[in-house]
């Protein structure tokens, strides 16, 4: 695209993260020395997704085909010059790029390409995306969720929005109309400490101030306290 690109990677092995460092980094450095450029050619740092194969394989090589043409840059995905889609199409002896993996999946090239262009104008398949990161089934996410919590205990690394993947969202949270102050706060203190949402996240999805927010956590922890010291 203009300013970034989307990548469908199978890993082997959990190197994703020197992978792209190699691909991001020493790219845009030679990229810099020939064009006499210097500072970033890529918009921010990576985004990583982790998908159901299973489930979202298909989806995502179509929303990925296709997102030039929903950007209007062309009228069809093979007149995408930057794109492995019209690679895919007229793949010769010289081609960089491998389709079998992708055509072994369809029945034959005319199935791929009919599945391809039955996507224009489909819904987005973000749409089901779990806690930014990861695109997949209820029983996926939840595999998912044990992983990574078995993980974040052997190791820091691990974001803090990767461990509270498969949340609900505030909205829903927070969607019943009509709830007394008490029932408020017990929500506001479970979202906090069960689902690693910011003071100032809550905050804004209530109208009240972060500080306000803070306050009544602390009120409930400190409750908390005492009533386990009182037994």
């Amino acid at each position: 695209m203009s300013n970034h690109y989307h990548l469908l990677i199978k890993t082997l092995d959990p190197n994703l993260a020197r992978g792209m460092r190699q691909l991001n980094g020493v790219y845009t450095q030679k990229f810099n020395y020939n064009h006499k450029t210097v500072g970033h050619l890529f918009q921010g740092r990576y985004k990583a997704i982790l998908v159901d194969e299973e489930k979202y394989f298909y989806e995502l090589v179509r929303y990925i085909v296709l997102n030039p043409v929903r950007a209007k840059m062309v009228k069809r995905p093979e007149n995408y010059p930057w794109s492995g889609h019209k690679e895919t199409l007229t793949s010769g002896e010289d081609s960089i790029v491998e389709r079998d993996d992708i055509l072994k999946r369809f029945d034959g090239l005319g199935e791929y390409r009919k599945f391809i262009d039955l996507g224009v104008g489909d819904s987005d398949v973000w749409e089901d995306l779990k806690g930014g990161i990861v695109l997949g089934s209820i029983n996926f996410v939840e595999k998912v969720k044990e992983y990574i919590s078995k993980e974040s205990k052997k190791s820091a690394d691990i974001k803090k929005s990767e461990k509270f993947v498969g949340r609900p969202p505030l909205n829903k949270i927070f969607e019943k109309k009509g709830i007394n102050t008490e029932e408020r706060n017990r929500l506001i203190y479970k979202v906090y400490s069960e689902y690693g949402y910011f003071l100032s996240e809550i905050g804004r999805e209530i109208d009240l101030h972060n500080s306000s927010v803070g306050k009544i956590v602390k009120i409930i922890i400190k409750n908390n306290k005492k009533g386990k010291e009182a037994r």
